[in-house]
């Protein structure tokens, strides 16, 4: 469930027509499967929208597969209808409404950004209303509807015929939440919301902090608290020895940033930053964004912000940004992305400064090094989400772009406690609500391998 549908591969389509791009509004095809945990339904729409708002989308499925109860529809009877647009829904149960929310249907859906390619995850244990299951069954049927258009997929009467069997794909491999190398160096990105040093969070983050024992992190709008005093609280629940190491607070959004390596340069990029970090030797340096781009409905700030970003990384490697680099610096832009409106301001930032959209403000791209999206998973579930509230279903906003052609990324994880066994809570020094006390976002891990570095930085541990 991270928005990329090529591990559909294996699955026919059991409605629809491939998309015309040039041609008018349509519903396209539309792919069903299920694991373990979830019914999983890809569906297929043009032009490009967001399925969070703005659309007239809607999922409907008859879960008993009897066309005699639930809304009447063509040729079923849809127990449940979910409204993209609206993010609510419907479940009839014994001819009685009730409007639900993703909540009560686990329902995820991916990506936040536009497209015209979208997943949704429906919990096959979601009970909408206590007691009352919504499988109640193997076999379902469903259609989607463009309520503007007035389209169906499928078009034909009693919708696609799914049933859900016995057999689900091999069993998930855990991830570990150790490192695979010791050598590694260990990034953590956090949003904390601004409750960073909130009393009743506090264990709780320590748990996760200890557990994870990252050597840079990146943590996230800790606007109320000054730069000394939030340094000396997070150095304060860590274990570890942290002396000499480099810290700061930059960007609008106030990331604070502490690292085991030296922090040689940073900047502000609106509500973002940037730095440049020494990991070993003199020429041993890494580009460091650190997101936190405006949220919400503020697509004009988030896309502007997305092109400062692009434009610093055209700097750095141009020279004319306050510092000189070597040729191949590694670059990694980690936080908080906040990318729920337009695909392009993904795209700017995984062209690593070869794309800005506006130039008339920021000027002309430059040759990049083209970035990659690491797009890590729970380490129990096959889910991407770093979010999830009560407004919008849970979401990738979170994000790690890297240029994969100068580092590797070795062990990598999202932490969701709740997800974790007994036995690994335990392990850990973790309890199964901890980073839900903590905040709505969830920890982002990524083990960094750095090839040809030539010593270590930082203090001896």
């Amino acid at each position: 469930m991270d928005g990329d549908t090529a591990d559909w591969h294996a699955v026919d389509p059991v409605a629809g027509n491939p998309l015309d791009p040039t041609g008018p509004a349509a519903l396209g095809r539309l792919w069903v499967s299920h694991d373990e945990y979830s019914l999983l339904i890809r569906f297929q729409v043009a032009p490009e929208q967001s399925l969070q708002v703005g659309n007239t989308l809607s999922l409907c499925l008859d879960t008993d597969d009897d066309a005699s109860t639930g809304l009447a529809m063509p040729g079923l009877g849809a127990d449940v209808c979910w409204r993209f647009g609206e993010r609510r829904g419907t479940f009839v149960h014994d001819g009685i409404d009730t409007e639900v929310e993703h909540q009560h249907l686990g329902l995820i859906s991916a990506p936040t950004v536009t497209g015209t390619d979208f997943e949704v995850a429906l919990a096959r244990d979601a009970q909408p209303v206590p007691g009352i299951d919504l499988f109640p069954q193997s076999t379902i049927r469903l259609v989607i509807t463009d309520q503007a258009s007035g389209q169906r997929l499928p078009e034909t009467e009693g919708g696609a015929r799914y049933t859900i069997t016995d057999a689900v794909p091999a069993p998930l491999a855990p991830i570990d939440i150790g490192r695979f190398d010791a050598d590694d160096v260990r990034f953590l990105s956090y949003n904390l919301n601004n409750h960073l040093t909130e009393p009743a969070r506090r264990d709780a983050l320590a748990r996760v902090l200890n557990a994870v024992d990252a050597d840079v992190i990146l943590l996230q709008e800790i606007r109320d608290t000054p730069t000394a005093e939030a340094v000396a609280y997070v150095t304060g629940l860590l274990d570890r020895d942290t002396e000499g190491w480099s810290t700061v607070k930059v960007g609008g959004e106030s990331t604070v940033v502490l690292s085991r390596f030296p922090i040689l340069h940073a900047d502000s990029l609106g509500d973002s930053g940037g730095l440049l970090l020494q990991m070993g030797g003199p020429d041993d340096l890494l580009l460091l964004g650190a997101l936190s781009l405006p949220c919400c409905a503020q697509q004009a700030r988030r896309s502007r912000e997305a092109d400062l970003i692009a434009a610093w990384l055209r700097d750095a490697r141009n020279g004319t940004a306050g510092f000189s680099l070597p040729a191949g610096t590694p670059v990694i832009l980690m936080g908080d992305a906040n990318l729920v409106g337009l695909e392009r301001d993904r795209q700017v930032l995984m062209d690593g400064g070869a794309t800005i959209v506006d130039t008339a403000t920021f000027g002309p791209g430059a040759t990049g090094l083209p970035l990659a999206d690491l797009a890590p998973r729970h380490t129990h579930r096959p889910h991407t989400f770093t979010w999830h509230g009560t407004e919008f279903p849970p979401g990738r906003l979170d994000y790690l772009f890297y240029s994969a052609a100068t580092l590797e990324i070795d062990n990598n994880f999202i932490l969701y406690t709740p997800e974790l066994p007994d036995d690994v809570l335990r392990a850990w020094g973790l309890q199964a609500d901890d980073t839900d006390v903590v905040t709505d976002h969830l920890p982002v891990v990524a083990d960094v391998r750095f090839p040809g570095r030539s010593v270590p930085a930082g203090p001896a541990e």
